[in-house]
């Protein structure tokens, strides 16, 4: 399959169980990775004064919250590269 040189690519999401563990082993590996989102939107202050949400609701959002990984996307990474990620994830996810 051809490379789209016009991507514009900007999350690329996976959800985990140890979310923070595996975090921590790509980051000491030196792979860009982050959360975004580590917060369901309703639960963020503004909507839960304007729309008056109760903080016990949205229990899918936050386990969504807690488990979410944003691996590197950007056109020059390397297959090379989405292997070590790939094979961290699958060895440290068990």
């Amino acid at each position: 399959m051809p490379l789209n040189k016009n991507c514009s690519y900007f999350i690329f999401q996976i959800f985990v169980k140890n979310r923070d563990k595996i975090l921590a082993i790509l980051k000491k590996k030196n792979f860009q990775v982050s959360v975004h989102y580590a917060k369901p939107i309703p639960l963020m202050e503004y909507y839960l004064k304007k729309y008056n949400y109760k903080k016990d609701s949205f229990i899918k959002s936050k386990n969504y919250a807690k488990s979410n990984i944003s691996l590197p996307c950007y056109p020059k990474l390397k297959f090379k590269e989405v292997d070590k990620i790939s094979e961290t994830i699958i060895k440290y996810s068990k």
